[in-house]
């Protein structure tokens, strides 16, 4: 029978019932045990009878992957303040001393809980952005039937892709001419935002050529993502392989670049 944390802690170790378990912090008063992203904090009366010491952790167990399991016989439970510990979305009660069968059932089923609990939040979280990006296009749509000015329509485009996406910064080229043969096209720059640092935004003009990661997405006709540009750079200018700039119309540092065609 298991009664101590140490016992807890050794079966948790020892036993293959408790297997999908480990130890992540033990002290005197409790036991941290982890199971993927859910983290199940075994309390002994000690800490939950203490006010100040338990309330770090019913702040963490009221929000997130994180629950916690109270130890103690029912004469605990009897003296302790247990009904002062309320609002804690998964909180269950381990009589001690307590057979490994038993604790293993617990921590397992309040495990299960947690993590439906993550599901669930994840799921509706899901949700309310499918919703806003959805209102979001219904907005562009409204401004695509109602203005005609084509910079002012990119500009607007441009910032609800980035509201979309969480893009700091973004711009956007368009393809100039007829010539059969895409290269002998011309890739003028149109729109420029930037929410961290302010961009003269000056047109100008680049070939249609792989020396360029806007180039590079309109010759593959896909998105192109370049993880490699972290230094200070031209988003049009900076070529793929060496991520140098060759003008400085516009700088800006990113850890990650991506083009859409």
């Amino acid at each position: 029978m298991l009664t101590t944390v140490d016992d807890v802690a050794q079966a948790v170790e020892s036993d293959k019932r408790l297997e999908s378990w480990t130890v992540r912090e033990k002290t005197s008063g409790y036991l941290e045990l982890q199971r993927g992203s859910v983290v199940l904090v075994l309390a002994w009366p000690q800490l939950w009878r203490d006010s100040f010491a338990v309330t770090p952790h019913l702040t963490r167990a009221r929000s997130g992957n994180y629950s916690l399991l109270l130890f103690g016989s029912d004469d605990d439970f009897i003296a302790g303040a247990i009904g002062e510990i309320e609002n804690v979305p998964v909180l269950s009660a381990v009589l001690s001393p307590v057979s490994v069968e038993r604790l293993a059932l617990v921590v397992d089923n309040v495990g299960a809980t947690v993590e439906l609990r993550g599901e669930k939040a994840q799921v509706e979280l899901d949700l309310e952005r499918a919703r806003y990006e959805n209102d979001m296009l219904i907005s562009i749509g409204r401004a695509l039937s109602q203005q005609r000015d084509i910079n002012s329509l990119l500009d607007i485009i441009l910032r609800r892709a980035r509201e979309v996406t969480g893009a700091d910064a973004g711009s956007v080229y368009v393809v100039e001419g007829d010539a059969d043969d895409i290269r002998d096209r011309t890739i003028r720059f149109a729109v420029s935002q930037n929410d961290s640092i302010q961009v003269e935004s000056k047109g100008f003009t680049i070939p249609v050529s792989s020396s360029s990661i806007v180039g590079a997405c309109v010759l593959a006709g896909e998105e192109v993502r370049s993880p490699i540009c972290t230094s200070w750079m031209n988003p049009a200018r900076a070529t793929i392989r060496g991520g140098s700039s060759t003008t400085a119309a516009s700088t800006s540092r990113t850890t990650t670049r991506l083009g859409r065609c």
